[in-house]
């Protein structure tokens, strides 16, 4: 997947644009672990783990996966009350491998 990082004008009426490969996280996640708002915590060990070598911050866009048979996209949320970090998904969306 690729985004539009710039867009310069290099000459008058030309542009030109420059793209840079985005990597998006991958995280184990257990979709049975889901909070009431059906934000999955990422409370278990291999969650725990997916996260160590990540700047986490909220808005992150994130794959979470069970490593089995279910995946989708996400955004990385951090709850306050449960002091943990979520996933907030659309479970209409999730791809069965």
């Amino acid at each position: 997947m690729y985004r539009v990082i710039a867009v310069c004008s290099v000459e008058p009426n030309r542009k030109e644009t420059r793209t840079e490969k985005m990597s998006i996280p991958i995280l184990f996640a257990n979709f049975n672990n889901a909070n009431r708002a059906g934000r999955l915590r990422l409370n278990c060990t291999s969650s725990i783990a997916d996260m160590e070598n990540l700047q986490l911050q909220e808005g992150i866009i994130v794959i979470v996966t069970d490593e089995e048979s279910l995946q989708t996209t996400g955004t990385l949320v951090y709850s306050q009350e449960e002091d943990s970090w979520m996933v907030k998904i659309d479970w209409d969306k999730i791809d069965h491998c």
